[in-house]
């Protein structure tokens, strides 16, 4: 027997980082937030920066 297709209402749950680095900011790619390094800074050997976001504020 053949295997069932996969449901495709069924979504990947993505992981939603609230900080991403400088470099994958400027570069408008996605960054996987791992501190020290994110994954694509330490593929590229590149330096991984982090600045702080201040708390929003609500009504």
């Amino acid at each position: 027997m053949s295997e069932p297709c996969p449901d495709p209402r069924i979504k990947k749950k993505r992981i939603k980082v609230t900080l991403a680095c400088l470099m994958c900011r400027k570069k408008k790619v996605k960054c996987n937030g791992a501190q020290p390094n994110c994954s694509r800074c330490e593929a590229k050997g590149l330096d991984c920066e982090y600045i702080e976001r201040n708390q929003r504020r609500g009504p």
